[in-house]
């Protein structure tokens, strides 16, 4: 029943359904001692800061939100967040990868300000969730494309 008035809350303040905003809505309840609109608020300003420094907010950066908004004053830490994002992307290693970079530097910033280890397991588990993700993109595009060569050889 909390996680559909939060979703609904969310919801209603642009963030789009699906499973990133679900799972969004339960890294919130993790966090037991601060009201659920509050967070929300704290995610909404959040967004909103990431895309005045130029972020486009894809529903994938809803659980690394999430985490920042787990953190009381955490809108300070974006330019520090953006700056190692945008060095991440500098990284031969890392370019192609801008939207895991993008967490990674969310998840360097939460490890160091929360004290609760559920919290950074959460966020490493956020990580591994969204490589696999990518992973299995890649992969059904790869089949797709294969697919389509094959039929249009015919």
């Amino acid at each position: 029943m909390i996680l559909i008035g939060i979703i609904d809350q969310l919801d209603q303040n642009g963030f789009r359904k699906g499973n990133d905003l679900q799972f969004l809505s339960h890294i919130f309840t993790i966090q037991q001692d601060v009201d659920a609109s509050v967070l929300v608020d704290r995610a909404k300003r959040l967004t909103h800061d990431f895309k005045k420094m130029g972020l486009r907010v894809k529903p994938m950066f809803y659980p690394a939100i999430g985490l920042l908004a787990l953190i009381e004053n955490s809108s300070k830490d974006i330019e520090t967040i953006m700056s190692l994002y945008y060095r991440f992307n500098t990284e031969k290693q890392f370019r192609w990868k801008k939207d895991i970079n993008f967490i990674i530097a969310t998840n360097f910033i939460v490890r160091d300000k929360v004290e609760n280890t559920s919290l950074i397991t959460t966020g490493i588990q956020t990580t591994i969730e969204t490589i696999i993700q990518a992973q299995q993109a890649a992969m059904i595009a790869g089949v797709t494309a294969a697919a389509t060569a094959s039929n249009s050889g015919s």
